[in-house]
Parts: C-alpha cells; structure tokens; sequence
C-alpha cells in the first residue's frame, strides 16, 4: 500500500493549474459538481434523455470499443450478451485534475464513466444485479480547463442547488429534458471519445459472485493487466459471497486473491459474537486498514485491490453495527463546509451484496426488486479531495 502525504494541484505531469472562478465569481464547488450521478429512466420512452455504451437511434453516449468487446468478460454471467453492454447505461461520471494523486509527481487529468445494464421497457425498467463497466478517458491540460468550464456552467445553470451530501445530481433530477440534461450529455459525448478512452475496468456478476478485471487500450487491443494490492499476480480477483446475497446481517465471504493489506477479517459472521468483534485487536487493525482505503489521502486505487475498494463501506457499516469502532488517523478529514456524510439507504446498510461505488443496487426482496442509489464512502472522499482543491 502506497502513502501520500499531500494533494498535489497538477493537472498533467509537472503541469500545474489554477482553477478560474465561474460566471458568478464563486469557487464554491460541491460534491454533485465534480461527481455527476444520472437518475434512472421511468421507462424506454426516457431513454434518449440518457447515455449508452451502444446508443440507439436517436440516442447518444461516449466513445467504448464495443468491436472489441469480446475481449471483456461478460457484465452478467447469467443473461445473453444483449442484456449487457448493449444494454448499459451511464449511471454516473466522475472528473479528476489529477490522478493518481498520491504525492504528484505524475498524474494527468481524467473522466471517468461507470455504466451498468439498464433494461427498459414500455412499462418502466429494471436492472440487473450489481456488475458495472468503468471508463476512463484522459484529458490535456487544455481540455481539463474546458471541461472544468462546462462543470461550472452546469453547476451555474442547474435549478436546483448541487450543495450538499453526494447524490443523484439535483440540477438532473430537475432538469434531465432540459437544458441541465443536454449540457451534461454534451459534455461526456464531447470529451469522452475515441481518441482519449485509456483504459476499462470491470465488475462482473455471475452466479452470486463478483469478478474485477482491468484493460488498458492498447491500439485496437484491451490488454488484460495485473491487478495491484494482492498476495499473488493475477490478471483478475473475485468476490465469493459466502452468504444470501441481500442479508444485511451476515457479511461471511471471501476475496480470491486475498488482498495484501485488507480487512478480511471484518468479512466473516464467525468474527462477531453478542454484537461484537471476537478478537478486538484483530478487529482495531482491520478497522484501521479499511478508514486508510476510504482515503484518498492515504491510497489510490492503482494500489489497492479491487474487491477491498468496492467492498470496504458496506464492511464498515456492518461492523460499525457490531461493535468495531473506527476513529484514528486513518480517518479521512474533508474540507471544512464540505458534507461528505452517508446517509445509508435501508437496503444497504452493511449489506456485503453491494458492489458498486458511484450507481446503482438493485435489491430484489423477492417481491417487487428496487433500484436505490449505491456510493461508496471511498467516492465521496475522492470527491471531497478535488473540491478542496478546486476551492483554492
């Protein structure tokens, strides 16, 4: 695990920047400002008002090598090809000044995407269960000082104030057939292209388990890479639930490769007795690693493994139910006036099901299957880091 010590502003290697006030003179930027997350669709008639990995007729979305894809693993092993990246939407995206950031020495600007199969119909849509592709597309120093414009223009324009906690973006919520709604679709379809698309990353479901890739672009190939932070070199790592995939009350499971620095040990039912942790210092040093990966301040995720990332708030907020405490140094300390709070929604508190960082979960009670909003502690961090920075 790799240690930073300070949020270093440079927009590209060795390049640095200052950001320029908006139309109201305000640098004032909030979470939803630089981490944009789309409401969902009621139905297939709304589907032109959001993005797709492989539009239709009339619809839009970012570059993605969907000749290529073939390449990829399966967003869901348990449906056809069809009910994945053809049905995929982009349910949120992300702007970074600088990333990795972990002491500056090199970093580059980016947006990121994450898009996850959508299915609609006439009647209204429905979800599959948690599997994301994440896209990542590198910008210029030039391009990040327009697409820093763009965010604040959307931010000036929305109807509804983008302030506090991180969210389904107020101004789209408002506004997804107006003009909010075109100037975001505008921007990912304007910088999210062919010619800067780097890398994609994967979280795959499949037979009550998840699985994590990684691809660069490499020409007109996806090269699988290795996966950082585990005990052995592996080109994938896999998230074994070891119970039913919705119980909020058991989070026994198991990473494969195991990670080299984790908190496995928060991720066992036999680690808990009568409402706490069995061994308390086993338990104090889980705690301590897990608060370390929800900092950006402390870890990037080119060093932490996969499943640990995704994994580490839905840990925390079982744990937290059951005795563990996690306070100390480790813990992230945001901007002063910035609400980085979690405010879990009832099917996610602690649920180990719950995969995905910045989107959506779909929670099937065997009934009638829900679709609420999934963020990770670890995103609205992030978040809260590149606000600090485009406030200064």
């Amino acid at each position: 695990m790799r240690f930073a010590f300070l949020l270093v502003p440079l927009l590209a290697c060795g390049e640095t920047s200052t950001p320029q006030p908006d139309a109201t003179g305000s640098r004032q930027w909030a979470l939803n400002d630089v981490s944009i997350m789309f409401p969902l669709p009621a139905n297939e008639t709304e589907r032109a008002r959001l993005l797709w990995l492989m539009p239709r007729a009339g619809e839009q979305g970012p570059f993605f090598p969907a000749a290529q894809r073939d390449q990829l693993p399966d967003l869901n092993g348990d449906v056809p090809d069809s009910a994945g990246y053809p049905a995929a939407m982009i349910t949120s995206l992300r702007f970074d000044p600088c990333f990795p950031r972990l002491g500056g020495e090199s970093c580059q600007a980016q947006l990121r995407l994450v898009a996850q199969p959508v299915l609609t119909n006439s009647d209204g849509i429905t979800m599959l269960d948690d599997a994301a592709a994440h896209l990542f597309y590198v910008l210029s120093p030039t391009e990040a000082e327009t697409v820093l414009a763009k965010l604040a223009a959307i931010r000036v324009g929305s109807p509804a104030s983008t302030d506090g906690p991180l969210g389904v973006h107020p101004g789209l919520a408002a506004d997804i057939a107006g003009a909010t709604g075109a100037a975001v679709r505008a921007l990912v379809v304007d910088h999210c292209r062919d010619d800067n698309f780097i890398r994609i990353t994967t979280n795959s479901f499949a037979f009550d388990n998840w699985g994590f890739a990684r691809f660069d672009r490499e020409g007109a190939t996806l090269a699988r890479q290795a996966l950082p932070g585990m005990e052995t070199a592996e080109t994938s790592q896999a998230w074994l639930r070891q119970a039913q995939r919705y119980d909020l009350n058991d989070p026994s499971g198991t990473i494969t490769p195991r990670p080299v620095s984790g908190f496995t040990y928060l991720l066992s039912k036999a680690s808990y007795s009568a409402g706490a942790p069995v061994d308390p210092a086993f338990a104090e040093h889980a705690a301590a690693t897990l608060l370390s990966i929800e900092n950006p301040t402390l870890t990037d995720s080119e060093y932490i493994d996969c499943a640990s990332c995704h994994l580490a708030t839905q840990a925390r907020l079982f744990a937290s139910r059951n005795g563990v405490t996690f306070a100390g140094a480790n813990k992230y300390v945001p901007p002063a006036g910035v609400d980085t709070s979690l405010t879990p929604i009832a099917q996610l508190d602690g649920n180990l099901g719950v995969t995905i960082a910045f989107g959506y979960h779909m929670q099937d009670d065997g009934i009638v299957p829900v679709h609420v909003p999934s963020i990770s502690q670890r995103t609205i961090n992030e978040s809260a880091a590149i606000v600090e920075f485009l406030r200064r």
